[in-house]
C-alpha cells in the first residue's frame, strides 16, 4: 500500500487509476538468492512500483522475453563455437 500512496494511486506506466498492483522491481527470489537481501528489503517501498493490472502483466511478459532471448543467444553462441 505504501507504494500506491507514494505513486499517488496511479499506474506509473500509463497513468491509470484503477486495478492497481505493486510490482517488485527486483524479483524477490533473485534479490534473496543473488543479492542476499532480507525479506524486509525485497518488500521495501524502494523495490516497488505501482502498475495497473495490464501494465503489470506486460512487465512480466517483457521480462520473460528478455530472459529467453538471453538464453537463446547463449545457446547459439555455444553451438557456433563447437
Amino acid at each position: 500500500m505504501a507504494c500506491k500512496v507514494r505513486d499517488n494511486w496511479t499506474c506509473q506506466e500509463c497513468g491509470a487509476e484503477d486495478s492497481l498492483e505493486v510490482h517488485h522491481i527486483c524479483k524477490k527470489s533473485v534479490c534473496l538468492k543473488e543479492y542476499g537481501w532480507s525479506i524486509y528489503k525485497t518488500n521495501h517501498i524502494d523495490n516497488g512500483i505501482t502498475l495497473c493490472t495490464f501494465c503489470h502483466r506486460r512487465q512480466h511478459i517483457e521480462n520473460l522475453w528478455r530472459k529467453n532471448i538471453k538464453m537463446f543467444r547463449a545457446i547459439i553462441a555455444s553451438n557456433s563455437r563447437g
